[in-house]
Parts: structure tokens; sequence; C-alpha cells
């Protein structure tokens, strides 16, 4: 896993890399804390050709939102409006603990 979370802002649209390294569980995975504000939606998507994306959302009172193939193919969406502003946690998966590279779009 990477060292620490990564701060993500809406508006990015990123290439990264995940590595079998970088394990979390069965899956090779990246985190990152994104700040979101009640009310205000956000949609999130991981792309790859390497691997099957998984997205994982946690709110600020600890459940989660996942999402494995929401953007068509092997690709995940979350689209989620927050009730609570505060800091969430988003697990970026290559399920199977594959590796290889990946795009994060914050919209």
């Amino acid at each position: 896993m990477q060292e620490g979370p990564s701060l993500l802002t809406r508006g990015i649209d990123v290439a990264l890399q995940v590595s079998v390294a970088d394990c979390h569980g069965l899956n090779s995975a990246d985190a990152g804390i994104i700040y979101l504000v009640a009310g205000q939606t956000v949609t999130i998507i991981m792309s790859s050709t390497a691997f099957d994306a998984k997205l994982e959302l946690l709110r600020p009172d600890a459940t989660s939102i996942q999402d494995d193939d929401g953007a068509g193919g092997t690709d995940a969406r979350i689209t989620y409006t927050p009730t609570i502003s505060g800091p969430h946690q988003l697990w970026m998966f290559a399920k199977s603990n594959a590796s290889g590279a990946y795009r994060l779009r914050i919209q």
C-alpha cells in the first residue's frame, strides 16, 4: 500500500499506477482522502485496460459505497451525494491483486 493517503479533489483527471506491492486484502489498492460537502454530488471514475477496477468510498459514519463495473466493461464509477460534509476515504482497487496503470477522474 502507498505510504499514506493522498489528498484528492474535484476536477482531477490523473494517470496513476498500482502494483502488487500495494496490497490490501486480496487486491492491489491505492487510497486517498477527499473532502465532500453535503448536498454536492460527486462522480468518481476509475478506468484501466490492465485490470478490473473497483472503487470503495468510506463515509464519515464508516459505511461504504462500492462499485465494480458501473462505468462499463471493467471500469468503476460511484456517483454520490453526501448528506454530511467531511473527509471521505477513497480506495482504488485492482481486483485479483493485479498491477498496472489506471486513470482516476473526480467530477
